[in-house]
This record gives C-alpha cells, sequence and structure tokens, in this order.
C-alpha cells in the first residue's frame, strides 16, 4: 500500500471514500475539489488502485489582526479511512506522510483539529497531536423571553466596523480563536451581527445564524449562537448578557426557540452565563487538539507542547 499526494483525478475514489467509510469532513461534498486545490492532501492507495484513506489539512490565511508571535493556524478539513479488523495504524500512517508535505514557512505553524469521533482522536493523538481544551455544546428551549436592559446601544454591523471588531476579535480571544477581517466578513453572509456601542467605541458583537430545514411539520429549526465576544476592559460590566439576551430575542422573532452554541470547557465564565439563561449542556464534549510546527520547516523540532 501506498501513499501520495492527492490529485484532482482522484475526486470520485474520495467521494466514495468519504460516503463508505469512517469518515470527517468540515466542508460540503462538493466543496471536495476547491479543497484538492488548495489544501495539503494525501490519499492511501491500494496495489489494484483503490484508496483506503484520505487526509486533508489546509493552511488558512494569516489576518493582519493575528498577534506576530501566533502561529498560522493549519485546520483539518477531512478524513477517512476504510475500516478492516487487522489493517493497522493506517490513519496514522497518513498524518505522519502529510507533515512531510507540509511546505517550508518563515513563522511556525499550529495544527488544529476538533475530533468529533474517538478514532480520529486517537490517531491524531498517536501522531502527536495534544488535547489543549474540549468543546461544550449547549441548547435553549424554552420559551420565556428573558428582558435585561445593558449599558451598550446595539445596531446591525456596518463594513467600515470590520477592522475594529477584527481588532477587538484578537484582543478578547486566543489566537486559535481568532477571527480576522475576512472572516467577519463571511460571518455577516451567513449570519445576523449585532455590534454594541459605548459612548461611540464598540466593545463587544455577537453574530446568530438561523437555520429552518423545511416547513415539514416533523422537522426542527433551530438558532444558532455562533459568537460573543466583549472586550476584556468592558467584562463584568453586562455586555455580554446584552448581546445575549439580544440574540435569544431575535430567534424568539423567528418562532425559533432551540438555540444552540458551544464554549470552551476551560472558560467557566461563558458557562456560569449561559447555565443563568437556561442554557443546558448536551452531548459529549469535543476534545481541541494542536500540534505546533517550529518556523523554517524544521520539522524535526515537531511538538504538541
Amino acid at each position: 500500500m501506498s501513499i501520495r499526494l492527492g490529485e484532482a483525478a482522484d475526486l470520485p475514489k474520495i467521494r466514495h471514500l468519504l460516503r463508505s467509510s469512517r469518515s470527517y469532513l468540515n466542508a460540503g461534498l462538493e466543496d471536495l475539489p476547491n479543497l484538492l486545490n488548495n489544501a495539503i492532501t494525501v490519499v492511501g492507495e491500494d496495489k489494484g488502485g483503490e484508496l483506503w484513506g484520505f487526509l486533508a489539512f489546509q493552511i488558512e490565511s494569516r489576518p493582519a489582526t493575528l498577534p506576530a508571535r501566533a502561529a498560522t493556524r493549519v485546520s483539518l478539513r477531512g478524513a477517512a479511512v476504510v475500516q478492516t479488523l487487522f489493517g493497522g495504524p493506517r490513519l496514522p500512517r497518513l498524518i505522519n506522510a502529510l507533515l512531510k508535505e507540509i511546505p517550508q514557512q518563515d513563522q511556525p505553524l499550529q495544527l488544529f483539529a476538533l475530533p468529533a469521533h474517538s478514532w480520529l482522536g486517537s490517531a491524531l493523538q498517536q501522531s502527536g497531536f495534544r488535547e489543549v481544551d474540549q468543546i461544550r455544546f449547549y441548547v435553549r428551549t424554552q420559551r420565556e423571553l428573558p428582558i435585561l436592559p445593558g449599558p451598550a446601544q446595539l445596531r446591525p454591523v456596518q463594513e467600515a466596523d470590520l477592522d475594529p471588531l477584527a481588532l477587538l476579535d484578537s484582543e478578547t480571544f486566543d489566537p486559535l480563536w481568532h477571527m480576522g477581517r475576512a472572516d467577519l466578513l463571511q460571518l455577516c453572509f451567513t449570519a445576523r451581527v449585532q455590534v454594541a456601542e459605548i459612548e461611540g467605541q464598540l466593545v463587544g458583537y455577537t453574530a446568530t445564524a438561523v437555520y429552518v430545514e423545511s416547513d415539514h411539520p416533523f422537522t426542527r429549526s433551530e438558532a444558532q449562537i455562533v459568537r460573543i465576544a466583549v472586550h476584556p476592559s468592558r467584562q463584568g460590566q453586562g455586555i455580554g448578557r446584552q448581546l445575549l439576551v439580544d440574540s435569544i430575542v431575535y430567534a424568539h422573532s423567528q418562532a425559533i426557540y432551540q438555540i444552540q452554541l458551544n464554549t470552551q470547557e476551560s472558560n467557566k465564565t461563558s458557562q456560569r452565563l449561559y447555565e443563568s439563561f437556561q442554557f443546558r449542556a448536551q452531548g459529549k464534549n469535543v476534545p481541541v487538539l494542536i500540534l505546533n510546527l517550529p518556523g523554517g520547516g524544521d520539522l524535526g523540532s515537531v511538538t504538541g507542547d
């Protein structure tokens, strides 16, 4: 069995592998051609030309607001492996092969994965990834509408807000979770983004996405609070609560009462906030795994620290 770089000609076989095997895909199947063009992709192939594995990581564009000391993020976009009784450590072999294909970079890289499946998380950890946190998921289904005034003025986001919001975001979140201007612009196309102002200064923002599956009576529409950010200098003043209530009110105005969000297991302050508004934890936590690569292309110093 061989491992090689993925090619455009592999697309039909990769699609079949994703549908028929253990798989993870952080994209739609329709996005696979773009993924093959832009991500670092390796495939495992048997002697008959059939694919037994697929793995893709993508080096993300580096936001101008990302701190200079921070590594450029490289995100897991897809993985699949044929399940066999005596297949051996196939996925770790793909991971190790892909690491050798990452091009030399002047700045350090941080490979990042949120493996919802134990088979994927186990293989990543066998290859040197380490768990740095977990993602906890919450849902709110109560129809009672909270009413809470706040200190900020809330309004829809404007294009002129994107640069200062990206700076606010970099000062609020760890670099691993930072959203730059391009990320925020994309968010504006998929969610309702509200900004919070005090005396003309941006102090926070929230993004709430609404998903309406269909008009069938047995399907459930839901909302997801994708992002809540309050500048560190303004935290503890009730702005986060105000933004959270605004998102709940918006979802209810769309006749949607199932509202989801997530946060890091380590973020106890946010957990207390969400739980005070009847959000309840659901499902299993998802591990946050990283692998650090130094700059200069020296893979001999790969570390999970």
